[in-house]
């Protein structure tokens, strides 16, 4: 077995850890101590390589995304109590923001709800109004944007 084999078996080895290990719910930084990594940055990188390779299902995200805010629960539950303590507010308030942004990202929440497009053609306004021109006559067509609140 040729070196660059020996290295490229090495990396695939370490990387099946690391995903054996983040479905575990272990965090980064213990997964990269686990693998002989200095940062749990290098771990991300990985999974971030990982997922991108295996394009996961639809179920394999669904736990992923399960278990992600599982954590969040966890780690968000540990940091209320540190809101009481003047010495450790600030930075609890900071990852607790933190936290909630990456929990809205990982379930959505971000997204605008409600959004309709309805896109009026010319030869559907020519009938409304009972043109008798040819749809050709009318020139261009219209969109209308709404957010749904008026329905």
């Amino acid at each position: 077995m040729s070196a660059a084999t020996a290295v490229d078996l090495d990396q695939a080895e370490k990387r099946a850890k690391i995903v054996e290990l983040a479905r575990q719910g272990q965090s980064y930084r213990t997964i990269a101590g686990a693998v002989g990594y200095a940062s749990p940055q290098s771990v991300a990188n990985r999974l971030r390589e990982h997922f991108d390779e295996i394009r996961p299902s639809t179920e394999v995200t669904e736990d992923l995304r399960s278990l992600q805010g599982e954590q969040i629960a966890l780690m968000l539950e540990k940091l209320w109590p540190m809101l009481d303590d003047a010495d450790l507010r600030l930075s609890a308030v900071d990852r607790i923001v933190k936290l909630h942004d990456r929990q809205a990202r990982l379930f959505g929440l971000d997204l605008q709800q409600g959004v309709r497009v309805t896109v009026v053609t010319a030869e559907a306004l020519a009938s409304y109004l009972g043109w008798d021109a040819e749809p050709e006559a009318i020139e261009g067509s219209a969109v209308e944007l709404t957010d749904g609140s008026n329905e």
